[in-house]
C-alpha cells in the first residue's frame, strides 16, 4: 500500500505536536531515509506474533538513540515523528531504490532532452 504524506499531513503533525517545529526538512528527509534502510531491523525486532507487512508502532530503543545522534533530532521527539510517518517510511521505497528510479529516469528519458547528471 503507498502512502505518500502531504505537507498538509506534516503540517497537521506538527500543529498535533508543537515540539516537533524546530526540525528541519533536511532532518526529517534524513530520518525517512534512515528508517527506510532500517525497516528489516526494525521489523526483525519487534514481537514475533507481528506482521512485518504494517509498521511497529515504535522504534526499537537502540535504534531510536543511534537515530537521534545522527539526524540530531532530540531523543524524545523520534516517537511522535515515527508515529506521523511510519505509514509512510514503511511503504515508500528505499534510498537506493529512489537513486536506482531516477538514473533509470534520466537514461530512459533525461538523455533525449539534453540532461545530463552525475549520478554517482
Amino acid at each position: 500500500m503507498s502512502h505518500d504524506i502531504t505537507l498538509s499531513e506534516i503540517s497537521q503533525l506538527v500543529t498535533d505536536n508543537p515540539a516537533l517545529s524546530p526540525i528541519s526538512l533536511t532532518q526529517i528527509l534524513d530520518f525517512v531515509d534512515r528508517c527506510c534502510v532500517l525497516r528489516s531491523d526494525f521489523a526483525f525486532v519487534q514481537q514475533g506474533k507481528r506482521s512485518s507487512a504494517n509498521a511497529p508502532p515504535v522504534i526499537p530503543i537502540a535504534h531510536a538513540r543511534w537515530l537521534s545522534s545522527r539526524t540530531r533530532i532530540l531523543f524524545p521527539l523520534l516517537n511522535a515523528l515515527w508515529t506521523g510517518l511510519k505509514n509512510t517510511i514503511w511503504a515508500i521505497p528505499s534510498p537506493q531504490q529512489r537513486l536506482n528510479n531516477m538514473v533509470g529516469n534520466i537514461e530512459e528519458t533525461g538523455w533525449k532532452k539534453g540532461i545530463v547528471a552525475e549520478l554517482f
